[in-house]
Order: structure tokens, then sequence, then C-alpha cells
């Protein structure tokens, strides 16, 4: 046996390509085989694992989802986050819609660990502190000359969600969740009249 990075492809998420937490054990050949690839559906059956790798797919035939892949098929399509901070299970990968390509994702690349969960909830932690912070300003921004630093709020939010930033995808089911970019265009708006 041999370690093998899981989840996205190590040459685009370069912050967890060394981190312990994101190998999973595979054989030599296996792992030797599937490189940068993506496995493909061979089957559509439910009680059939078979797979092959290869670079050239469309989103639709894979059997996960491209993590790394801002083109795969939307991912948050198929898997989103509990934003819930009251809950016990705040930051934890589910499946949406119970879809199989969700779930199949979660699975294998086991981004729904202990783990991996409680880093995306203090991550969501930080998140929601700048969530706060754009809602702060928007309450206490009455005139022109402040639109700029509440813009500069808004970024500082919105850039969490960025693709290659650290939980990047948690990040975006809060603030689109939330409503606070079209809150404050619209907050924006009416100052700028």
């Amino acid at each position: 046996m041999t370690v093998g990075f899981s989840g996205a492809r190590k040459s685009i998420l370069k912050a967890v390509e060394r981190d312990s937490s994101n190998l999973l054990l595979a054989c030599s050949y296996c792992n030797g085989f599937k490189s940068a690839h993506l496995p493909l559906k061979l089957s559509t059956s439910d009680d059939m694992d078979a797979v092959i790798y290869t670079k050239k797919t469309t989103p639709s035939e894979r059997a996960l989802i491209d993590l790394a892949d801002e083109g795969d098929d939307n991912s948050l399509a198929h898997i989103t986050f509990n934003i819930d901070n009251t809950s016990k299970l705040f930051g934890l990968a589910i499946a949406k819609d119970a879809s199989s390509r969700g779930q199949t994702t979660i699975d294998i690349t086991g981004i729904d660990r202990v783990y991996w969960t409680n880093q995306r909830s203090l991550h969501l932690i930080e998140v929601s502190k700048a969530h706060l912070e754009v809602l702060k300003e928007i309450t206490h921004t009455t005139a022109k000359e402040h639109i700029a630093r509440l813009q500069r709020k808004l970024e500082v939010l919105t850039d969490m969600s960025h693709p290659t930033r650290k939980f990047s995808a948690a990040a975006k089911v809060y603030i689109d969740n939330s409503k606070i970019v079209s809150l404050t265009e619209t907050r924006i708006q009416k100052l700028s009249v």
C-alpha cells in the first residue's frame, strides 16, 4: 500500500498537498495509475464499483466531483455544508438532494471526517465574523464617503469563497445563504443616489 493524495488534485490546491489528513491509502498500482486523473463511471449499477481513470471526461461521466474544477458540473449542486452554528454538525459536508455523485465524493475523499469538519467549522466562524463586520458597516454607513469602507469589508468576506481559498465551497454556501452580497449592493445603491 502507498499513500496517495485524495480530494482535489495537488497541482491545483497546493495548500493541502502535504496535509497528512488529506492522504488516502491506495495500492501502488492504483495510486500510480490514478495520477491526477479522476475515476470514470463504467456502470450505473448501484452494486458495481467498476471505474477507470482518465483525464478526458465530461463531468457527468465522472464518478466523483472534481473539487478543484470550477467547471465540474457545479460541485455545490451535489455537495452542501451544515452552516447552522448551533448544530453539533456545524461544518459537515452533506450530499445535496441525495446526490449519488455528492455522496460518493464525500465517502471516497473523506471530506466529512471529524478533522475536516472541525477545520471547516473554524473557517466558517471566521466567515461569520467577516459577515458581522459587513452588517455593522451597513447599519452604520449613512454617507457616500463610507461606501468604500463598506465595499472593502464586503470584498474581504467574498474573498473567503474564492476557489483558491481553503474551504471556499463552505464559505460560498454560508455567504449565499446569508444574502449579504445583495443586501450590501442594495445599501450601496441607496447611498450612491
